[in-house]
């Protein structure tokens, strides 16, 4: 890649040092919206630009903000189990109190899903991340809360369909129902991991090539074996093989 010599001077008047200062100055403080973390940050960046010679106005709208609050979650039974999670933007609260609600598994949240099972009243419980579609789809199907179950690690999210301050017509759409999401404990339960590779070529209906290793080549025979009928004939990964 050859750079013009614009580009060169530009790249020159670039400072490591500059930057570094400025990334650790802003990310110094949580700076959720309206706080007083957020006018540090904007007043810092304000600073910056005026010090570079440019012109900064500062403008305070009103606007609808949704900070997430503390959230619990147990099981209920015999022996009580508190589950770590978080809770969303734009979710609603529960009752001091709180709620106690069966469980309904819907999987994606796919239409499918949520057309074979019943979720009226009741709290879904849900793969991937807590997003404003999926969230929509299940609290119009009548749950009454929600559990995502979004992987190794937890996201902030927001799960509304609305962006930014609703309207007159649009506010009916923001979230009804309280929301959290929760770790997948994948060590702890599961014995072996499948890496799906460059999915959906046309015609690839092969699977008895696939690799596997020592230790869980009969329970990918097995699986392998009752998906597709095929037997696994595969040998085991390469000492560069991709694991991730």
């Amino acid at each position: 890649m050859r750079l013009s010599q614009d580009d060169q001077e530009l790249l020159g008047e670039v400072s490591i040092k500059n930057l570094q200062a400025f990334t650790l100055a802003i990310s110094s403080t949580v700076r959720l919206s309206g706080s007083p973390g957020e006018r540090k940050a904007m007043r810092y960046i304000a600073a910056a630009l005026r010090r570079w010679g440019y012109q900064v106005e500062e403008h305070r709208p009103s606007c609808w903000t949704s900070w997430p609050g503390a959230a619990l979650l147990e099981i209920l039974g015999e022996t009580p189990e508190s589950v770590p999670c978080i809770t969303h933007s734009m979710a609603a609260p529960t009752p001091p109190e709180g709620i106690v609600l069966e469980l309904a598994d819907v999987g994606g949240a796919a239409p499918a899903d949520l057309a074979a099972r019943a979720v009226t009243g009741k709290a879904f419980l849900c793969d991937g991340l807590a997003m404003p579609s999926k969230a929509f789809r299940v609290e119009q199907a009548g749950a009454a809360a929600g559990i995502f179950v979004c992987g190794e690690h937890l996201h902030e999210m927001i799960t509304s369909t609305v962006w930014g301050s609703p309207s007159q017509d649009d506010f009916p759409l923001l979230p009804k129902i309280p929301m959290v999401s929760v770790w997948q404990e994948l060590h702890d339960g599961c014995v072996a991991h499948v890496n799906v590779d460059s999915v959906g070529a046309k015609g690839a209906t092969l699977l008895s090539e696939a690799i596997a290793m020592a230790e869980v080549r009969g329970v990918a025979s097995n699986a392998v074996e009752k998906v597709s009928g095929q037997r696994l004939s595969g040998a085991r990964p390469q000492r560069a093989g991709d694991q991730s």
